[in-house]
């Protein structure tokens, strides 16, 4: 790479100057070395997102410009990626921040391990635990503390249960990889191509460095809009027709009903955020999932069993599934955990070993600097 050139670059796309954008900004150049923010200005005035960044700053920043009329983030974040040159890159909304170091930390993790892509860990704004994704095996975790590098497996460690691109990639794999990010899309935009990342680059995982942390700040944040499922599950089928095994179906499956339809749940949780069409919508996509491989409904709980058993049935009482949802929600519960297969106790993709490793993940101390 040449010497005028930074060894990362962070992609944030941002389509108002009402976003927090001097934040995100700030939060990648400072406290890290010899990376540029990359700011895509999404149907706005540059200018007016120049206005919103400290001048201090402005020798950081290099600002793109795209005008496609969507309000799709895939757009932004694509031509922001294909425009940079640098070693490295990684992605950022305008309304999120990185803790201090992160971009430093997981640019030493990648050397160390020889990573194509490295996963932060993530935090939400106001929690006092990280997102407990992804799920990894106890000795992962283990060799993670230890300092050594850990040999993850895409299925085993359930990496697939990240949902966006986050961290760092390598750009020379990256621009041999044939997958992107899905243009047009409201939302899931990123799902496919981080499940693809997730089943074929080397990768590793920052769980103790700084975090990614999310903002909830934002009114029009695209993860909190309540839109038709026709559009929140729009990605399924595209990235379904791109997996190539059973056994990538079974945890690609498992990983959308528990973090996408039950999570759908949770944000429409009063009866009045359901209809009969968005009923009988929940019980095509739900049954699109279970028809991806026979093992599926096996390692479910007994509370995902009752909760699924609803999302089926849309013309029971929507007090009903929404009970069920919130049963569900009760992570610590005995049925939260106990397999509806008892055969299916220890299965790698079962619900105890995944909420062991939830809790697990959860707890790990951060490294101090």
């Amino acid at each position: 790479m040449s010497a005028s050139l930074p060894a990362a670059e962070i992609v944030i796309a941002c389509h108002t100057p009402e976003r927090n954008v001097q934040d995100a900004v700030a939060s990648v150049l400072d406290h890290n070395e010899n990376v540029a923010a990359r700011v895509v200005a999404h149907n706005v005035d540059p200018g007016e997102l120049w206005a919103v960044i400290d001048p201090r700053h402005h020798d950081g920043v290099v600002m793109d410009e795209l005008r496609d009329g969507l309000r799709s983030p895939s757009g932004p974040f694509s031509h922001g990626i294909d425009t940079g040159r640098s070693e490295w890159f990684g992605i950022l909304g305008s309304d999120d921040v990185l803790e201090p170091g992160a971009v430093d930390s997981w640019r030493r993790l990648a050397l160390r391990t020889r990573a194509q892509y490295v996963i932060p860990r993530l935090r939400r704004e106001e929690r006092r635990f990280p997102t407990p994704t992804p799920p990894v095996r106890a000795h992962q975790l283990a060799r993670i503390l230890a300092g050594a590098a850990p040999d993850l497996d895409p299925i085993r460690d359930r990496l697939v249960f990240r949902s966006a691109p986050l961290g760092l990639i390598e750009r020379e794999f990256f621009t041999g990889f044939e997958h992107r990010l899905e243009p047009g899309l409201n939302v899931g935009g990123d799902v496919h191509l981080t499940t693809q990342l997730m089943l074929h680059a080397r990768t590793a995982f920052d769980a103790t460095g700084p975090a990614y942390l999310v903002r909830d700040s934002a009114s029009d944040r695209t993860t909190l809009v309540i839109r038709p499922l026709s559009q929140q599950f729009g990605f399924f089928e595209t990235t379904f027709a791109h997996l190539s095994s059973d056994t990538e179906r079974h945890a690609v499956a498992l990983k959308f009903l528990r973090i996408h339809i039950f999570s759908a749940l949770v944000v429409r949780s009063r009866p009045e955020h359901w209809s009969t069409a968005q009923r009988e919508e929940l019980a095509r996509w739900t049954q699109f999932l279970l028809g991806q491989s026979r093992r599926v409904r096996a390692d479910l709980s007994v509370a995902e069993e009752r909760l699924v058993q609803q999302c089926l049935a849309p013309y029971t009482p929507h007090e009903d599934l929404l009970a069920a949802s919130r049963a569900r929600g009760r992570h610590a519960s005995v049925s939260a955990v106990l397999p509806s297969h008892p055969l299916r106790l220890l299965a790698p993709q079962g619900s105890l070993r995944t909420v062991a490793g939830s809790a697990l993940n959860m707890l790990v101390p951060r490294r101090r600097r």
